[in-house]
């Protein structure tokens, strides 16, 4: 019994695959694959890119905010400083077969949060016509799970923390349901979540007083004083905080054994108050921008920040022939991103 119990918590489970648009084991797939499945993103507590592609051997990411980052594999890029500068990538992004590359202003990807996936596939490029364009390095595909036909089932999720510091908390909300409507044939899925990550950065822009100190270099804060006016430039606040909110409805039909039809709805809604970067002279976690105030925004009376709401919708049918399968995947995506920066230190103040 001691033998049999040890030789079940040492088993690897098999994990599928479709790299090569078939499933198959990944251990019989002649690529270079990494693969995250459902029960590891729950047991590590993913939630974005960020989370797990820093953890991939030979994969880079980079951050700048909501809808600015970029995503390179094996350090194939088209250009590191415009890579940097979110334009053309050179990794594809895929929800399911949606393709989300460089839809993002600046050439950013659109980053759904990490809910109610099946697996996620990092594949090494080149992929050549399997993934099509802007899969040079290779490509990322996001896996949903798919609606359930013969199980009812339902979760609900919810996590709090704190950052050391931090302006406010850390909490995430997630709920799942799945109903089959007609047994073996018709099932719906649905899925809403709401992260909020709080600020850790500090703006110590407004504890320079207005005749002593700088803001950036040759320029003070007596400067933009006698520019703008108004002591309203200069605000102390934590920058950074992030809120994703969205969710997710699909409705599988199958009448058959061999013909699927999968209609999917994806909406999500993301927003960050200022732009998440710490200036290496100021010590600590800490920048200097000026905050000016809400006439000048277009965010919501926040100053600086990131905004991005994508709205996917997919249409994917699949027929086994039996001696082969045919999948058409239709997609409609709506991608609207903002990025408000403060630029007064390029143009001398």
């Amino acid at each position: 019994a001691q033998t049999e119990s040890a030789t079940e918590q040492s088993r690897i489970d098999e994990i599928i695959v479709t790299a090569t648009r078939r499933a198959e084991s990944i251990n019989d797939t002649a690529l270079s694959i990494a693969a995250i499945s459902n029960e590891e993103i729950e047991h590590r507590n993913l939630s974005g890119m960020d989370d797990y592609l820093r953890t991939i051997p030979s994969v880079t990411y980079f951050d700048g905010g909501i809808g600015r980052n970029a995503i390179t594999i094996r350090g194939l890029t088209l250009n590191l400083e415009s890579e940097a500068n979110l334009s053309g990538p050179s990794t594809g992004l895929y929800f399911g077969e949606v393709s989300l590359s460089g839809l993002s202003i600046l050439g950013g990807n659109a980053d759904l949060r990490m809910v109610d996936l099946e697996r996620v596939e990092v594949l090494r490029g080149p992929q050549g016509t399997l993934f099509g364009a802007g899969s040079l390095g290779g490509a990322v595909r996001n896996i949903p799970n798919a609606p359930n036909l013969n199980k009812f089932s339902g979760i609900l999720k919810a996590g709090y923390s704190n950052t050391d510091a931090g302006d406010g908390n850390n909490t995430n909300y997630e709920g799942v349901v799945n109903i089959p409507l007609v047994e073996d044939v018709l099932g719906i899925r649905a899925v809403a979540y709401h992260h909020k990550d709080g600020a850790y950065i500090k703006n110590i822009a407004g504890t320079q007083l207005a005749n002593n100190g700088p803001i950036a270099l040759l320029y003070s804060a007596a400067d933009a004083v006698a520019a703008y006016g108004g002591a309203e430039l200069y605000q102390d606040k934590d920058v950074g905080e992030t809120t994703y909110q969205g969710g997710r409805v699909a409705a599988l039909w199958s009448p058959t054994d061999a013909l699927s039809v999968t209609l999917q709805y994806s909406s999500q809604d993301a927003e960050q108050e200022g732009l998440p970067y710490t200036q290496t002279n100021t010590g600590g976690y800490t920048q200097t921008t000026l905050q000016y105030g809400n006439d000048f925004s277009v965010l919501d009376g926040k100053g600086e920040g990131n905004k991005d709401e994508i709205d996917i919708t997919n249409l994917l049918i699949e027929y086994d022939f039996g001696w082969a399968t045919l999948l058409s995947s239709s997609a409609w995506v709506e991608d609207d991103s903002q990025i408000q920066n403060e630029f007064s230190d390029s143009f001398g103040g």
